[in-house]
């Protein structure tokens, strides 16, 4: 199913594409560009807020972006966060 959430992850991982620095660190003096776009998306668990990860999400179609999304969520929701962290 296509929603505004997959949209919005699709466009995001396309424009990270065209502007590298956007998924960049910084390392003492050097810009350090990443080759990948990891693409998190925020997941209301309990009381508390988990961040699943879309990983290599510029290789990703629309489609598949739409797919994983809740996937990613249901998963997370079994998951129980630590407070600790």
């Amino acid at each position: 199913k296509l929603t505004i959430t997959a949209f919005i992850a699709y466009a995001i991982s396309r424009a990270v594409e065209q502007f590298p620095l956007i998924n960049s660190t910084l390392d003492q003096d050097d810009i350090i560009i990443k080759k990948h776009v990891n693409l998190g998306l925020a997941v209301s668990v309990d009381q508390a807020v988990m961040v699943p990860v879309i990983k290599n999400a510029q290789s990703l179609t629309i489609l598949d972006i739409a797919r994983e999304i809740p996937t990613l969520s249901k998963s997370t929701k079994f998951l129980r966060p630590s407070l600790c962290q």
